[in-house]
């Protein structure tokens, strides 16, 4: 069905490959060249096991990267590219690709592709449930958490793709979708790249190696996306809060129009908060005039919204609690203070990555009390401290059960950690899960 996967599966066949970072989305990437008679090597930091595959052989724990002998590896998003043993690989031919470069190289079908410091996986989803209107079978994945090279060999050229794609996905890829999307630029990930520049580079991978007729949609309100135009020349399909275009996405009054044609109202969205009419905006920006406002519509008013994302868990004694899990940045959890038109209970901390300083500015404006949990306790206190009250929990239960016990009737209790879950969980949404599951046990 797809001549260019299997093209692509015959080429790997007996090639030496290391996949380097067992985590989810090279898991199906190692069945496939296991399937496909590659001679495959396996190489994770942590004490992972493996399916009953063979031929594969196993290097773990500090030195996992010193014995790569392979034509190619395949970089799983979380390891670096610039880690030595891997510059050294590359120096000795070694090809670095990765599972979602070789997926875009065999894709049959037009790719949709949204990346963004935030709103990346709510407008992801908006633009799947957009695209799907259209009677055409479309596919999301990539940064949401699903793995699509698998299912290249089940893709037709009247299909869609629609991708969430990280900075860590984009650092290195040499392929662009023929959509491209970046909801805004703000400082992120600073933790793991080498400072803002390279951050910002990797972003723009996402429309550096489109081809004539494919398109760039931009957020006109991110100062460093009309920089990122000017300095690369684009002629980008433009969304706005702030300003109109005659061809664009923006706001008139409480109307959002694109290309001057009326498509909803901004009370037409179900979910809240500014940050979400934003991302409403890319998505029918990117998805253009093959959707109809009727069905922009429709999907507005029936979408409830993506887990652990500004998420209601339960409504306790009058008190709400909102999991808010995604926002592991402090613009994130600042957009999702604005959403709620009062001070609320804020669960924060983690393991930081930028500093606090806007979220330090306005605190007292938008939190009665701080719950602080995790490595960034310390650095939050310090910036905090003064502007609203602290208190000291350690882990998230710990925070949910203070909270409750602080809160009255028509309080919110919000965990929006500003923070990676990095420093006691493996991911954000286990963190939300650990929420949920302390709130829920609260009813008891």
């Amino acid at each position: 069905m797809n001549s260019r996967f299997d093209a692509f599966l015959g080429h790997m066949r007996g090639r030496r490959v290391a996949i380097v970072g067992a985590g989810v989305s090279n898991m199906p990437l190692l069945r496939l060249l296991a399937g496909a008679g590659a001679q495959i090597s396996v190489h994770d930091r942590g004490d992972i096991s493996l399916p009953e595959l063979p031929g594969i052989t196993l290097h773990t724990g500090p030195g996992y990267l010193d014995e790569i002998d392979a034509e190619y590896i395949f970089r799983s998003p979380g390891v670096k590219p610039f880690e030595p043993q891997l510059q050294a690989a590359v120096a000795r031919g070694c090809v670095m690709t990765s599972e979602m470069d070789v997926f875009m190289q065999v894709c049959p079908c037009p790719i949709y592709a949204v990346t963004g410091s935030d709103g990346k996986t709510t407008t992801t989803t908006i633009l799947k449930l957009l695209l799907e209107t259209t009677g055409r079978r479309v596919f999301a994945g990539g940064n949401i958490g699903v793995p699509l090279l698998d299912k290249a060999g089940q893709m037709a050229h009247d299909d869609i793709v629609v991708l969430e794609l990280s900075s860590f996905q984009l650092m290195t890829m040499k392929y662009s979708p023929h959509v491209a999307v970046i909801t805004n630029i703000t400082p992120n990930h600073l933790d793991w790249h080498r400072g803002m520049e390279e951050y910002i580079t990797a972003k723009s991978n996402i429309f550096r190696h489109q081809n004539t007729g494919d398109r760039v949609i931009l957020n006109y309100d991110s100062a460093p996306l009309r920089e990122l135009a000017s300095r690369f020349s684009l002629w980008p399909y433009y969304f706005s809060r702030s300003k109109s275009f005659r061809d664009g996405v923006w706001i008139d009054g409480e109307t959002i129009m694109r290309d001057s044609v009326p498509v909803m109202r901004i009370s037409d969205i179900l979910i809240p908060g500014a940050h979400n009419v934003e991302n409403y905006m890319a998505a029918v920006a990117a998805a253009g005039p093959a959707v109809k406002p009727q069905s922009i519509l429709e999907v507005a008013k029936n979408f409830t919204g993506v887990e652990h994302r500004l998420e209601l868990v339960a409504e306790i004694g009058g008190v709400r609690y909102i999991n808010d899990s995604i926002a592991s940045s402090p613009t994130r959890t600042l957009a999702g203070l604005r959403v709620f038109g009062r001070k609320v209970l804020l669960i924060a901390g983690g393991r930081p990555k930028v500093p606090f300083t806007e979220l330090e500015a306005v605190i007292g404006d938008y939190a009665k009390a701080v719950l602080l949990v995790g490595q960034a306790a310390p650095r939050l206190r310090e910036s905090f401290e003064g502007k609203t009250g602290l208190f000291d929990c350690g882990t998230v239960d710990n925070a949910v059960r203070r909270a409750a016990e602080m809160a009255v009737p028509g309080d919110i209790v919000l965990l929006s950690p500003a923070c990676t879950s990095f420093d006691q969980f493996k991911n954000f949404e286990e963190r939300g899960a650990l929420f949920k599951k302390t709130v829920m046990e609260l009813k008891v």
